[in-house]
């Protein structure tokens, strides 16, 4: 059963998350990098969103951030460009297509420009507090994602909940676990200061495979 997410948003999201907004100097959070959709194939859960913005808080953008970059040239950077490569961009149009109609969102919701000055923060311990636990509630009823794929360490560690398997190939790794019933992966993040260390080319290409085989293979 499909529940009510503008109704969560409005009673349960802003009340937590508005008074961290207004302490902050009305620093923007928000709580997708897409459209909303229930039971999505994937679900892309990363740290925090990148920029660094004042303004008034939503629920989901109107477009898809990942792969926005394809359309909207302002929008490129090196995060999104990775994904939609290891996602088949021109290679592989049903593997783009899962990255397309994905649904994404952050542990922390608050676009603090960098994990650096999340750190520095002295609001983040409440920030990841909250956020969190709304997480939590958000991908167990609102979301119920067939597959989740977390950016880095931290996400995959707190979302997990068995032991989980790491799946290495020639130069790249992934790790695989569950939450709940529902497979959870985790790549490195794709940010510049990694690109060189983990998204080679023919690294890319390593990627690109492993989720051919799990995610359009039945």
């Amino acid at each position: 059963m499909t529940k009510n997410i503008h109704f969560y948003w409005e009673n349960e999201i802003k009340p937590q998350l508005d008074p961290l907004h207004k302490e902050a100097e009305n620093l923007l959070y928000y709580v997708f990098q897409t459209p909303y959709r229930f039971q999505p194939e994937l679900l892309i859960v990363g740290i925090n969103p990148g920029g660094d913005y004042e303004g008034v808080p939503f629920l989901d953008r109107k477009t898809n951030w990942y792969t926005e970059c394809k359309r909207n040239a302002e929008q490129k950077h090196s995060f999104n460009e990775t994904l939609c490569a290891i996602f088949g961009y021109g290679v592989n149009d049903k593997l783009f297509d899962l990255l397309g109609n994905a649904v994404g969102t952050n542990m922390i919701f608050f676009n603090t420009g960098s994990v650096e000055k999340l750190n520095n923060n002295p609001l983040k311990k409440e920030m990841i507090k909250k956020c969190e636990n709304i997480v939590f509630k958000l991908i167990d009823e609102y979301i119920q994602p067939k597959r989740i794929l977390t950016i880095g360490k931290e996400p995959f560690e707190k979302l997990k909940t068995s032991k989980s398997n790491l799946t290495k190939f020639e130069s790249a790794y992934i790790h695989k676990s569950l939450r709940g019933e529902t497979p959870i992966y985790r790549i490195p993040n794709p940010s510049r200061i990694n690109l060189g260390s983990y998204y080679k080319s023919e690294q890319i290409k390593q990627y690109q495979k492993y989720f051919e085989q799990e995610f359009l293979t039945f």
